[in-house]
């Protein structure tokens, strides 16, 4: 499947910096300053493709967990099996 045809989803999700108050406190004081992630809006917007299946690596033939044991072969990892 191409970029172009990806279907993409939008959503709007808590900022992490302000954690959704559009601003952030100073330390010992009762001053706050707008949030420059969100720009006080309290939310970040993300524009993500949709999750439709694995993406193939080419040239990869066996696939292990990270301590480098259970491998399995990478056909059978793109099956669904997992070391």
């Amino acid at each position: 499947m191409s970029l172009a045809d990806q279907q993409i989803i939008h959503v709007k999700v808590e900022c992490k910096h302000c954690f959704g108050c559009g601003i952030r406190k100073l330390s010992k004081s009762t001053a706050a300053i707008l949030c420059i992630q969100c720009q006080g809006t309290g939310y970040q917007e993300i524009n993500q493709p949709v999750f439709t299946e694995l993406k193939v690596i080419p040239g990869v033939e066996t696939v292990s967990n990270i301590w480098g044991d259970g491998k399995i072969s990478y056909f059978d990892f793109l099956a669904g099996k997992r070391p």
